[in-house]
């Protein structure tokens, strides 16, 4: 190695140094590419269980420490006779990236716009850090 490279060499370490190397790609506050890729498939399955109104697979990516909810009679009462009346079936859903957050290592929340059989809004999906993994904590349609 040359005076050049072995110049051109630090000259790059200093700036990766510097930058913090090669960033991930934000859509939203603190949530990147990767963090979607892994969490939008969640929310897919969630959204299918949904329409279907099969409760034990819309729970199956639900924290532990939400458990308490995780039955046929909350089902029923929040998302059947509440949600389902008021919107109908999910039938396309947007990522919201002014809405949505995930400011730390702890909560988050992502945010869709969505198209409803009956009436459109918004699917608000909030987030928790259970055993170093993100779970579901809420759902809401609004």
């Amino acid at each position: 190695m040359n005076r050049r490279q072995f110049n051109a060499m630090l000259l790059s370490a200093a700036v990766l140094s510097l930058t913090g190397g090669a960033q991930a790609k934000e859509l939203a506050p603190g949530l990147t590419e990767e963090m979607l890729k892994t969490l939008d498939p969640v929310v897919e399955r969630l959204v299918k269980a949904y329409n279907e109104g099969n409760w034990k697979v819309f729970y199956a990516d639900y924290a532990k420490a939400m458990s308490a909810l995780a039955n046929d009679t909350a089902t029923t009462e929040i998302y059947t006779n509440m949600y389902k009346k008021q919107f109908g079936t999910i039938k396309t859903r947007k990522l919201n990236t002014q809405r949505t957050t995930m400011p730390g290592e702890m909560n988050g929340l992502i945010v869709y716009d969505v198209t409803c059989s009956k009436k459109n809004g918004i699917l608000a999906v909030n987030w928790m850090k259970e055993e170093g993994k993100w779970k579901v904590q809420q759902v809401q349609l609004q």
